[in-house]
Order: structure tokens, then sequence, then C-alpha cells
């Protein structure tokens, strides 16, 4: 017997963390490295590190 489960479904909250943790810091990335004094100081201040905030 095989049954069905329906897929599992991201709430608000789940979301908004996805964006905040992955997304986010990706663009943020990109717009930082086309800087060279801010990725100086992005680096010095080692923001890409967890817990940066």
């Amino acid at each position: 017997m095989v049954t069905k489960t329906e897929p599992a479904t991201a709430s608000v909250q789940d979301t908004a963390r996805v964006a905040v943790q992955i997304v986010l810091p990706t663009l943020a990335g990109g717009v930082i490295k086309r800087r060279p004094l801010a990725l100086a100081a992005a680096q010095k201040l080692q923001l890409d590190r967890d817990g940066a905030a």
C-alpha cells in the first residue's frame, strides 16, 4: 500500500530566514566585490564569518 504525502510548505518565517541568511549576503557580496575599499573593510572586519552582524 502506497501512501501519498503532501510536499512541505515553507512558512513566511522560514522564507525570511533563508533570504536573510543566504540570499542577501550573496547579493551584498557581489556589490562589495565591485568596490575595492568596501571589500578591504569587509575583510578587515571579517564580515564573511558566521555570526557577524
